[in-house]
């Protein structure tokens, strides 16, 4: 593996940014520091994910997403190091293991700790590095994730309220929906999952344009509150990615929105 020479403001600016890798350390190792002889595997995860322990269900389903994060890892260091991946990757297949729906009603040292060791966690130290020049993204912080999840949660009342037409209203609170999720998913996706629901949002305002400007009049409210969501949504994922704000490149694209934007940024 390579060595690492960082002074101390690039240190600084390191923290405050993440990986695909940073997170999966993150949840490992709270997986790790919970486990013990006395818990089941559904248990560790359960607290890990914050849910309740009795819902296999969902705790079968973050454990996917998990997996999937894993091999996200995995794509980009290979993408990242054409040579010498092998090392950086070694023992993932174990940590997949680990995050088998098939061990939570075992012994969580058993189910977990056997799989997802010190050791594995230091290669993936090691991938974060690795990948923080060419995937890595600022950290959106916890008061601007609320921020963002208080508008949508208003956005979601206030379609779900309205007098839009069913099909419409079903489609703008799957949209929302999908905001929602992508905040709470956030300590696995990161940013990218963000940018990915707004682009869900832009897409519906582009393609139900008619039937948004049907509903200006008897919910002006609505078509503020949804142009402010992607407002902030486009904001706080564009300065995390280092990419160009999608709102004012897509805004000519579904004019009733712009008023929303005008003055803010």
């Amino acid at each position: 593996m390579h060595d690492f020479e960082v002074d101390g403001s690039t240190i600084n600016e390191y923290e405050k940014k993440t990986t695909a890798a940073r997170r999966l350390i993150s949840v490992l190792e709270t997986a790790l520091a919970t486990a013990n002889q006395n818990m089941q595997a559904r248990e560790v995860w359960a607290v890990v994910f914050g849910i309740k322990p009795d819902d296999g269900i969902g705790i079968c389903r973050q454990l996917v997403v998990l997996a999937d994060l894993v091999r996200e890892v995995e794509r980009q260091i290979k993408i990242v190091l054409e040579t010498d991946h092998d090392t950086y990757l070694a023992g993932f297949d174990q940590v997949l293991v680990g995050l088998s729906p098939l061990n939570l009603s075992h012994n969580s040292i058993t189910a977990i700790n056997q799989y997802i060791t010190p050791e594995r966690i230091a290669r993936l130290q090691f991938c974060d590095l690795a990948l923080m020049g060419s995937y890595g993204e600022d950290s959106i912080g916890l008061d601007e994730l609320a921020v963002i999840d208080q508008a949508a949660k208003e956005l979601f009342e206030m379609v779900r309220a309205s007098v839009v037409n069913v099909r419409l209203r079903t489609i703008l609170l799957d949209a929302i929906e999908r905001v929602r999720r992508s905040i709470a998913m956030y300590q696995i996706h990161g940013a990218k999952g963000l940018r990915e629901s707004l682009q869900t949002l832009v897409g519906v305002a582009v393609l139900e344009r008619d039937g948004l400007k049907q509903t200006e009049a008897a919910t002006p409210d609505l078509l503020d509150k949804y142009g402010k969501l992607v407002y902030t949504l486009d904001k706080a994922t564009g300065l995390a990615l280092k990419t160009t704000e999608l709102v004012h490149k897509a805004a000519p694209l579904f004019d009733m929105l712009t008023h929303a934007v005008k003055g803010m940024g």
